[in-house]
């Protein structure tokens, strides 16, 4: 079922999604993923231009272009992988911000390939940046992950003299794009959104107690990290060992109910991402994309013990959380 280079496919719903966002949004590079990877000790720009191709032409989607026909969205494969451009520095290698910031902002046509950019940048003798931007609609930060080690594994065979191999993988994404279209027709598949119909029928808007709340989606957004010791960290795996759930449900149900408390609305619909990988082995090491998983605990008899209580006031927590 792999497709052959030229050769023209259905593109995938997370693809759809993804592409009718792209020529939604005011900002076209909301959806870009970009970033850097540092280099050190003597390096031959040939070598690190062999292992991007050697990568781009094992990967179907690294030369990949989409485009609408009759309504119908396709990801067009092409033959050419992506190339790498280089750029000298070292006379002033504080520009590397701003050579990393303006490809970060340089959008991507959706219609041309490849969707991914690399530029190797000489910022001193023997140190370099690798600065690779691509479009959510080929990639995730998975994807740029696996892509990363490959790069890294084939400049190191470059290095030692051997032969960088252009066998591709046993599944493409376009491969698992024609795998979900299977799915979606199955009576299973339909027996599944029934569930979630019913599950998330009625769902109120959350109402968080800010005024900075945008009017509309929005670009801008923010992350908080936070390291738990590890007694905290013992205590909550034994609070998912004794409820028969991961580490995973556990800290997502103290998320809600950590929302319940600041919005006090006991009926929330939140959203994690997931990378839907460990379900099918061989999908693990495929370009692909990550998908949003709603849980609505109130309605979900599962999680409800982890979650405050109902009634007037501030709810509580279960102890330990």
């Amino acid at each position: 079922m792999n497709a052959a280079s030229g050769l023209v496919v259905a593109a995938s719903h997370a693809q759809q999604r993804l592409w009718f966002l792209h020529h939604a949004a005011a900002d076209r590079n909301a959806l870009t993923l970009s970033g850097g990877v540092r280099i050190s000790g003597a390096l031959d720009p040939a070598d690190v231009a062999a292992a991007v191709r050697s990568a781009g032409t094992r990967h179907e989607v690294l030369r990949s272009a989409f485009r609408m026909l009759d309504g119908v969205l396709y990801q067009e494969i092409t033959t050419a992988p992506p190339e790498v451009a280089c750029v000298d520095v070292s006379a002033d290698p504080a520009r590397v911000e701003v050579l990393a910031a303006a490809d970060a902002g340089e959008p991507f046509d959706l219609t041309r390939a490849p969707l991914i950019r690399f530029t190797l940048v000489r910022v001193g003798p023997e140190q370099h940046v690798l600065l690779v931007s691509a479009h959510h609609v080929i990639t995730d930060a998975w994807s740029l992950e696996l892509l990363t080690a490959e790069v890294a594994a084939g400049l190191r065979a470059r290095r030692e003299g051997h032969h960088l191999s252009a066998t591709p993988p046993e599944l493409q994404y376009a491969d698992y794009a024609a795998w979900q279209d299977e799915q979606l027709a199955s009576e299973e598949f339909a027996e599944q959104v029934s569930w979630w119909q019913h599950q998330l029928a009625g769902a109120p808007r959350l109402v968080l107690p800010s005024t900075r709340v945008p009017a509309g989606p929005s670009p801008v957004v923010a992350g908080l990290s936070l390291v738990l010791d590890q007694g905290r960290t013992a205590a909550l795996r034994a609070i998912a060992e004794g409820a028969g759930g991961s580490m995973s449900t556990t800290l997502l149900a103290t998320f809600h109910a950590t929302f319940a408390r600041l919005t006090r609305q006991h009926d929330l619909v939140l959203g994690s991402t997931v990378a839907g990988r460990t379900d099918q082995p061989r999908h693990r090491d495929d370009a692909g994309l990550v998908r949003q998983h709603g849980r609505r605990p109130a309605a979900d008899r599962r999680h409800r013990r982890f979650l405050p209580a109902r009634g007037p006031g501030s709810p509580g927590l279960r102890p330990g959380l």
